[in-house]
């Protein structure tokens, strides 16, 4: 399966899980995607604007990593605040809590992947 960029859906969002500011999304795979057999949910290009913040949230019945391709910021682990740089990964496990915080000047870009039970064939 080839998703080509100019297929991907654009969304700005305002705010993220409760969190303040906002961002934009550059969707491989949309929220509420189902593709037969496949566990993944959400596959994202994600700019959190300066200043901007993911709200901590609980991910009850999937898993969730944010990889860091640009910017600088906070994540948030179940409560724990650790920086967050270029080429850092948070993987957030069924029942765990994460969230993310834009400290910098410029967009913190990360790609984000929701894997959950594989979805009927």
């Amino acid at each position: 399966m080839v998703i080509q960029r100019e297929e991907m859906k654009l969304e700005r969002r305002e705010p993220f899980a409760g969190g303040r500011g906002g961002g934009t999304l550059r969707h491989a795979i949309p929220p509420g995607a189902s593709i037969p057999g496949s566990r993944f949910r959400l596959v994202s290009q994600v700019a959190l604007d300066p200043g901007a913040e993911i709200g901590e949230h609980v991910h009850a019945d999937n898993e969730e990593i944010y990889w860091v391709l640009s910017g600088s910021g906070v994540f948030r682990d179940d409560g724990r605040e650790v920086p967050a740089r270029p080429g850092d990964v948070i993987l957030t496990r069924r029942g765990h809590a994460h969230g993310l915080r834009n400290t910098g000047g410029e967009p913190l870009v990360f790609l984000a992947v929701v894997a959950g039970e594989p979805a009927p064939e």
